[in-house]
Parts: structure tokens; sequence; C-alpha cells
């Protein structure tokens, strides 16, 4: 085995001879990047290892729970590492559990305030004023924990103002609640999550109305709208908001039509919603006369009481009271009843090519513009008793950015398209050095482990000859004279050799 390894370095530093100054430089900077790419490769398989080995105990700590929560650890000597800028806290998964439960005997993590809590301990003397204070630290601690749950708040802070009561209704005051949100980085809350925020603290603190609570973030922006301080304002509010809502949708109902017919980006629609935010109540009272029931009915007979019978004179009378058929209807009109519309349509021409190939701007026919303006009008709803106005106008659109987007996109293009190539040709080029390189080395180690053959055609016979000595000579010559005697007389060759043979046997049997 020891001669193997001999052999085949020997090989090796043979080959590592013949190769030029490039070649070594090329084998070295192959054997260095295998090498350090072996390395990386291991020390992220086993940072990967360690880290599968760790739990996330907790996330998103804040810099004083963090510190506290590692200073628990240090102190207990439990194994443990950070992350995220030391906010979030990795520790063994077999001890994850245990840690936890130590840490909950110790009251950590600490939370931002006690809610409910605060009552949990009844203490005797507590003031009225105490009672109250504590009421509202256990309402802001409560709403801060309800207002973290959202996925995009990370922290919140909670300030609840609630005024003292007084009998004097002049006097009185609304309360009024801040709220402070720290976004978790990338996130944003909708408005909608924005109004439920309002409307949570609201709901959880006595008279606060929801137009009352101010929500900012930690960078101090005003995420809330100016809410009005009065209702007549937040009433108007409500009013643009619905005028708003349905004048999209009308846009929106008359693009899917043109759009469909002309295509997209061909027209741009606006409209005008004029409505009706009166609210009416009204009684209506209808009397049907052809309908009558009769209600009661009296009958007089004509004869006095204690009155003699004379002759055969009668007297009778009735009177009837009907009742006529009355319907009363109570109507209430609901505000947001729209009065008139008005719709603005501006479309686009059509673009025929000349004989340079030029575009040429063609507007819109009369009947297109006709059957344009009907569409519209059944898509908005159109009322002639509403006084509604519908306009379609064929005009040219501004195209010229579009040029500037086109030669800007060919450009991008262009360079993706370089940028590809170039990037293939180095591959291909690295992949040609390297299948070069490699051919190389394989040829090298072939030559050397089948060394070639020595070649004796060049041998100059004649120069052999003069080099042999001449004893040899004589002794080549009488071996082919004793081949040629052989070949003519063999029999006698044949008793010479069975004359030596018996001669060899004789001599044997003597010496015994």
């Amino acid at each position: 085995m020891s001669e193997f390894f001999k052999q085949l370095l020997t090989q090796l530093r043979d080959i590592w001879v013949r190769f030029d100054a490039i070649q070594k430089t090329l084998l070295v900077s192959v054997f260095l990047i295998t090498f350090v790419g072996l390395i990386v490769v291991i020390s992220i398989q086993g940072f990967g290892n360690a880290g599968s080995n760790k739990a996330t105990l907790f996330a998103n700590l804040d810099m004083n729970t963090a510190a506290e929560i590692t200073g628990f650890l240090q102190e207990n000597k439990f194994e443990y590492s950070l992350d995220n800028d030391g906010r979030t806290i990795l520790v063994p998964k077999s001890t994850v559990h245990e840690v936890r439960m130590n840490l909950a005997r110790a009251g950590l993590p600490r939370e931002q305030g006690k809610g409910y809590e605060l009552f949990d301990k009844n203490q005797l003397g507590m003031t009225d004023f105490t009672q109250n204070l504590n009421y509202k630290r256990a309402v802001e601690a409560e709403l801060m924990r309800s207002i973290e749950t959202f996925r995009e708040v990370e922290k919140s802070r909670v300030h609840i103002n609630i005024p003292k009561q007084t009998i004097f209704m002049e006097k009185k005051e609304e309360a009024t609640a801040s709220v402070i949100v720290k976004l978790r980085p990338g996130e944003s809350l909708k408005e909608r999550q924005i109004k439920g925020i309002q409307h949570l603290v609201a709901s959880a603190v006595e008279a606060l109305k929801a137009r009352r609570v101010t929500i900012l973030d930690d960078s101090g922006n005003m995420l809330t709208k100016g809410f009005a301080d009065n209702a007549i304002a937040e009433h108007t509010d409500h009013n643009m908001e619905l005028k708003r809502s349905v004048e999209n949708y009308m846009e929106f109902q008359v693009m899917a039509i043109l759009d469909g017919v002309l295509g997209p980006n061909k027209a741009r629609v606006k409209v005008n919603a004029d409505l009706d935010f009166d609210q009416i109540n009204r009684t209506v009272e209808t009397y049907d006369p052809t309908k009558k029931v009769v209600r009661s009915e009296q009958r007089d007979d004509g004869t006095k009481r204690n009155s003699p019978i004379v002759g055969d004179e009668t007297k009778e009378g009735s009177i009837t009271n009907f009742e006529i058929n009355r319907t009363i209807s109570q109507i209430v009109q609901s505000p947001g009843n729209t009065r008139r519309l008005t719709v603005s349509v501006a479309v686009d021409g059509s673009y025929e090519k000349d004989a340079q190939g030029k575009s040429i701007y063609k507007p819109r026919s009369t009947e297109e513009l006709q059957v344009m303006t009907r569409l519209v009008r059944n898509a908005v709803g159109y009322s002639e008793e509403r006084n509604d106005d519908v306009f379609v106008a064929s005009v040219q659109f501004d195209r010229s950015h579009l040029a500037d987007e086109m030669l800007a996109l060919k450009e991008l293009e262009k360079r993706e398209i370089y940028e590809t190539w170039a990037l293939r040709g180095v591959l291909v080029l690295m992949l040609l050095l390297g299948f070069i390189f490699l051919r190389k080395v394989a040829t090298g180690l072939i030559e050397a482990m089948n060394p070639p053959v020595p070649s004796f055609a060049n041998i100059d016979l004649a120069t052999e000859e003069q080099e042999v000595p001449e004893h040899v000579k004589r002794q080549n010559e009488l071996l082919q004279q004793l081949e040629q005697y052989s070949v003519s007389n063999p029999t006698a060759v044949a008793e010479l050799l069975r004359t030596w043979m018996n001669e060899g046997q004789d001599g044997k049997k003597g010496n015994r």
C-alpha cells in the first residue's frame, strides 16, 4: 500500500512540474474556491441545525422588558441567545417550558399595566378618588391589550379623560380619549380599522362618543380624520361620503360599458350627483266616499208614551249613521335620494396609419356618439323628470407621454436582453475554460499513469552489428552451420544426439 501512495505522489509531482504558471494558478484557485465553499456550506448547515434546536421564548419585546428577562436568565444560569436586535429571546427547545414557568413565577414579563386585576385584592379604607383612578387605569390597560391584538399594532397607549359629574347641564362636559399606536414595520391601519378602534374605546367608556376619540401613531401623525365637535358637521361628513360613494358607483358602471366597447383607456367619465339629504316624515289620510259602512242606526215609530191610540194614525222615523272608509299612511323619506345627475364623458377617437406609417387621428362619428350617449343614460338611470344631463364628446387624448414611456420601455428591454446575454456569455466562457482545464489535467493524469513504450524503429542495425564481439559472431556462424546440417542430415544428427544421451546415462551409473 505504501508503494502505491509513493507512486501516486511521484506521478502527481511529475504532473505539477509539467504545468505552466497559468495552469498552476488556475488549479490553486479552483482548489481554494472549492475549499471555501465547503466551509461555508458546512457552517450554514451547522447554524441551521443549531437554530433548529432553539425555540422562541418571547418576541418583539421592548428593551426594558428584554433586559429584565435576560438578567433573570443569567442569574438562574439558563442558556439563551438573542435575535432581532435583542428584542427576541431564544432558548433550547428542551428548556422552553421550564424557563417560562420560572419567569411566570417571578412575574416576568411585566404587563404594561394592570387591568381589572387591580380589583382582585380588596383594600380597606380606599377612597372614592382612588377607586375611580384605579378604574380608569384598569380600563386603559384592558383597552391597550385589546388594541394590541391587531396584527398591525405592536404597542399602544390609551389615555381616558372622564369629567366629573355635575348637576348643572350647562357645565356638563363630554368624555374624551386619546390612543397612540406603534405600528409594526411596513404595516398600516385601514380606515375601517381606525374607526373600529374608535368605537371600541367609545363602547368601553361611559358617555364617550366615537368622534371624541383621537388616534395618533408613534410619529405624531393623526390617523383619525378631522372629526367635528358638533353633530351637524359630523352629519355633513357623512353626507359627503355618501355622495362620493354614489358618484364612484355611477362612474364604474359607465366605464364597465365603455371599456368593453372602445377598449381600455379610451374614455374618461365624471359623474356629479346632486342628492337630497332631507329626511321627510309625512302622514297621509285618505277618505273613500264610495265605501261606507253603517256605524249606528236609530228607529222611531212616532207613538208617544201614555197616550191613547186614536184611529189608524201611525208615524215612523229612523236615523242611520255611516262610517266613511279612511286610510292613514305614515311615509318616511330617507335622505340620499337623487335629485339630479350630470354625467360628462370624454371619448378618444380612432387612429389610422397613413402611407408613411404615421398615426392619423379620426374623431368619432355622430352616430357613434349617439349610441354611446344612450348606453351611458341607461347605465346611470337617466330620468327626464329630474332634468338629468349626459354629455358625450369625442376628444383627442394627449399621448405624448406614451411615446416616452414606450421608448423607455424599449431601452429597458434592450438593457435586460444585453445583461441576460452577457451573463450567459460569461457563464459559457467559465464552463469552457473549466472544461479545457479539466481536460488538460485529465490528459496529464492519463499520460502519467500510462507511460509510452520505447520505440526501436529508428535503431541503426549496422551500428549495432559493428559493436558485436568476434567470439559472438563465431558462435552465431557455428549455430547457423549446425542448423543447416540438421536440416540436410536429420538422421545423422539424431544418431549423434542418441549417442550423447546414452553416454550421459552411463556416466551417471558409474558415479553411483
